[in-house]
């Protein structure tokens, strides 16, 4: 059987933090389904839900701080650069400069909750001059709520998780192949993409 119960507090710890690391890096790793699963084992006692939170913090403010210090040091030279890895770059600039005009330095917190805006937040921070201190009390104060509501989002469905998992028993390795390749698929999706819409730009008429 898939043994939900193996890992410890000190395994399942360093998987968040790791995972929701590389996550906030902007790098293709899931970071939802991790935590919703470790927050489905706290609901039996298996797991502190304490550790998990702070280990989504650790991981999302060590990920964002390099995102912010580039954004000093580069400007909106990094947004742009996070922006290429979107569908629509332009539109992301202007999501993020629309979303930063509307809730000021707080988009650091509120947008941990809205996808397009959590990785472009930090850079745009610094590219804006913020300071240090104030963006470490922001981060950790949106990763900290993000981390509580993801946590508390797999404990209240813990039963429906355990079906899923339940379900993917023995055959856990070509879950993880598909996965691998819908990953693999969407990255290459994206790469097209930009690299369409830079051949099809505005052609001179002869």
């Amino acid at each position: 059987m898939f043994d939900l119960g193996a890992p410890t507090d000190r395994d399942t710890f360093w998987i968040l933090a790791i995972n929701t690391l590389l996550h906030e890096l902007g790098l293709p790793v899931p970071m939802v389904p991790v935590a919703l699963l470790a927050g489905a084992r706290a609901t039996s006692g298996m797991l502190d839900p304490l550790i998990q939170i702070v280990a989504i913090l650790v991981g999302t403010v060590l990920g964002n701080s390099v995102w912010f210090a580039i954004g000093r040091r580069n400007g909106f030279g990094a947004l742009k650069l996070l922006c290429r890895v979107s569908l629509s770059p332009d539109k992301c600039v202007s999501r993020t400069e629309s979303a930063w005009g509307r809730w000021g330095p707080s988009s650091i917190v509120v947008g941990r909750f809205v996808p397009a805006i959590s990785l472009v937040a930090p850079p745009m921070a610094g590219a804006l001059g913020m300071s240090w201190t104030r963006f470490l009390v922001l981060t950790s104060a949106g990763a900290a709520l993000y981390g509580l509501a993801l946590v508390g989002t797999g404990m209240l469905l813990r039963p429906q998780i355990e079906f899923v998992v339940q379900a993917l028993d023995g055959h856990v390795w070509h879950a993880l192949a598909t996965f691998s390749a819908l990953i693999v698929i969407s990255v290459a999706w994206r790469v097209w993409w930009q690299r369409r819409g830079a051949e099809g730009g505005p052609r001179q008429e002869r």
